[in-house]
Formats: C-alpha cells, sequence, structure tokens
C-alpha cells in the first residue's frame, strides 16, 4: 500500500503574542513570505500564503497547542492597535492577548475551512512548569503537566462562532485533562454537517492518556454519549516512527474493549458489524475524514 506523510501546519508562534519571540517571529514570517508585515492585513495575509503552501505540498490538517480557551467575540478593528502595540515592542494586557488570540484562531478556522482542512485542537497542557530546567536547556523539553482550565463555555463559543459564518472545519478536540472527556464527548454532537459523519471529533487519550486506561476511558466515554462508530481512531507524535507502533497497541485495545462488551451482552454478536465497525475506526473513518477535498 502507498504512504502518506503529508505536513501540518502548527502555527504557534502566530497565537503567542505574548511571547519574547513573538516579533521575531512575525518578522520570520514576512522574509519566507517575501513581504513586509507592518500591519494586521500583512500578517493576515502571510498566514494565508503559508496556508497555501502547505496545501500545495499536501497539508491536510492543522494544529493548535490551546492551554486554555476563553474565546471572545471581537472585530477586527479592536485587534489592529493590539497588534501595532506588540510590533512597536509593547506590553499587552491579559484582556488583550486573549481578544488577539480569539480573533487569529477564528481567522485561522475559516482559512483551513477554505482548505477543507482538518482543524487540531490539542487543550490542556500545563507547559514549561521548572523555570530551572527551561533556562538551562529551553521550552518545551520535558517539564510539561497536566493543566485544569474549564474548557465548556469558550470552546462552544468558539465552534459556534466559526459554525455561524458556516467556517467551521473539520475538527479534532483532544484534551490532556482525562475530567473533560464527558465535556469534549458531548461537544462533538453540537455541531455537524450533512454528509460529513462526525464532523467535530473527540480525539484518542493524547500524551499522558495514550495508555491502556486512558484509551479504554476515553472510547468509554465517547461510546456514552456520542458515536463510537463514527471515531477517527488513534494518533502518533509524527516526529518519532517509533511512536507509529500505537496504532497497533491501540486496536488491540479497541478489539478487547468490544469483545468484552459483546461477553457482557452490551452489544449485539455480530461479526460482520463488528469488523466493519474496528475497520473503520481502525483506518476508514480517518482515511475518509482526513483526505476529504
Amino acid at each position: 500500500f502507498q504512504t502518506i506523510i503529508a505536513p501540518t501546519f502548527r502555527p504557534d508562534g502566530a497565537l503567542y503574542i505574548e511571547r519574547p519571540t513573538y516579533t521575531e517571529w512575525v518578522h520570520k514570517l514576512g522574509e519566507i513570505t517575501g513581504q513586509t508585515i507592518d500591519s494586521l492585513d500583512a500578517f493576515l495575509n502571510a498566514l494565508q500564503r503559508r496556508v497555501d503552501y502547505f496545501d500545495e505540498h499536501g497539508g491536510r490538517a492543522s494544529d493548535h497547542d490551546i492551554p486554555y480557551l476563553d474565546f471572545a467575540e471581537v472585530t477586527k478593528e479592536e485587534i489592529v492597535p493590539i497588534f501595532n502595540k506588540r510590533l512597536n515592542g509593547e506590553e499587552l494586557s491579559g484582556a488583550e492577548i486573549n481578544a488577539y488570540r480569539s480573533f487569529l484562531l477564528k481567522e485561522l478556522g475559516k482559512m483551513y475551512a477554505g482548505k477543507q482542512w482538518v482543524m487540531q485542537l490539542h487543550m490542556g497542557a500545563l507547559r514549561n512548569t521548572n523555570t530551572k530546567m527551561k533556562k538551562r536547556i529551553g521550552a518545551d523539553t520535558g517539564f510539561d503537566s497536566v493543566g485544569e482550565t474549564n474548557l465548556a463555555q469558550g470552546l462552544a463559543r468558539f465552534l459556534d462562532a466559526l459554525d455561524l459564518e458556516d467556517a467551521l472545519p473539520r475538527t479534532v478536540l483532544f484534551n490532556l485533562n482525562p475530567k473533560d472527556n464527558a465535556v469534549l464527548a458531548a461537544m462533538t454532537g453540537n455541531f455537524y454537517e450533512e454528509g460529513v459523519p462526525g464532523k467535530v471529533q473527540f480525539g484518542s487519550g493524547w500524551w499522558f492518556n495514550d495508555h491502556i486506561d486512558g484509551m479504554e476511558k476515553q472510547m468509554k466515554d465517547l461510546a456514552n454519549v456520542g458515536l463510537l462508530s463514527h471515531f477517527i481512531g488513534m494518533l502518533t507524535d509524527s516526529r518519532s516512527f517509533l511512536s507509529y507502533a500505537r496504532h497497533e497497541y491501540f486496536r488491540r485495545i479497541l478489539c478487547n474493549l468490544l469483545g468484552a462488551w459483546v461477553e457482557k451482552g452490551l452489544v449485539p454478536d455480530d461479526m460482520e458489524a463488528l469488523e466493519r465497525m474496528v475497520r473503520n475506526i481502525g483506518y476508514g473513518n480517518a482515511e475518509a475524514y482526513f483526505m476529504k477535498r
């Protein structure tokens, strides 16, 4: 069979306007896209060019690290002075940072919808908890943890804002804190599109949850309030080829879980239906979801 390894768009540098590296990141974006970024319009245009570039090179998805999501509906006119203020090296308030991030997430979502991409939101990580080690070896080097935030209201507002403009892309929701399982499983049923089964997905157990207990809990919680048969299954850390073995691990856990349900009489003992379901969760659903154009 043919293997497809496609690039995924990860514009975290654009979203974290409060980081000391933000203006440097914007300058680098301008160099890559061959334009001077001296306005919000120029910035958005440059991001659209990168989305176009990834799409031309086989990209099918974006990925975002979202520690918390307190989405606020704001206008472009409100964000212009915030963007200019940061480019001038000034500090921003918490409200300004949140307004900017809310605006940009929505703009990016519309770009993804225009390309029929999948938008992935990885929510709830508590990053860089050890200041001493961050200074010694850098950010994102193994000192992250499970965060504790309330996702429901902000996430619902964000998805709804895109849906109101018919610009909600297919979206996969990942949570790092298992307390949010029911929140995300229920959220998947709020937004739908004819011809796109499971448009909003509750993603598989991620990071601190991609073990047997975490995977089983995620699938049980999804089955309790959603539709397991439309689940797109496991993912890997694409930067580590050894992590590809997770698919085999996941499929064994899935089959054991379904088998236990059959033995308890919780699902029909119909091998044809069960085989079809396992094939779809293990491969078919994801193929249809990510390759739809």
